[in-house]
């Protein structure tokens, strides 16, 4: 079995932008058709729309900036961990991103 090497598990820069304003790009996609398909919402409410899209890919760049991605400490599961945490399923520890490495706590 081929062990991928430690550059290659490494969300480059690039990565992490794309990653963000795809999020937000869908996120304003859904929120915009919702806006479309009610007709109760009044048609100057869709000129929201763009600052939406920006405001909505910032937060999603600053959330894919701190994503850590490596193996569990405990058990060695690779994976990819987000700062605000979540559980590894092979060992069920508390995992957390810190300074984009993956940590117990």
């Amino acid at each position: 079995m081929d062990l991928p090497d430690e550059q290659s598990l490494e969300y480059t820069v690039p990565m992490r932008i794309f990653g963000g304003v795809a999020w937000g790009s869908v996120l304003t996609i859904t929120v915009g058709s919702i806006l479309v398909i009610i007709p109760q919402y009044p048609r100057p409410w869709l000129w929201v729309v763009p600052g939406l899209w920006v405001g909505l890919s910032l937060l999603g760049i600053t959330l894919q900036w701190s994503v850590a991605r490596g193996a569990c400490p405990k058990c060695g599961l690779e994976q990819t961990v987000p700062s605000l945490g979540k559980r590894c399923p092979e060992c069920r520890s508390y995992l957390k991103a810190v300074d984009r490495k993956i940590i117990r706590y």
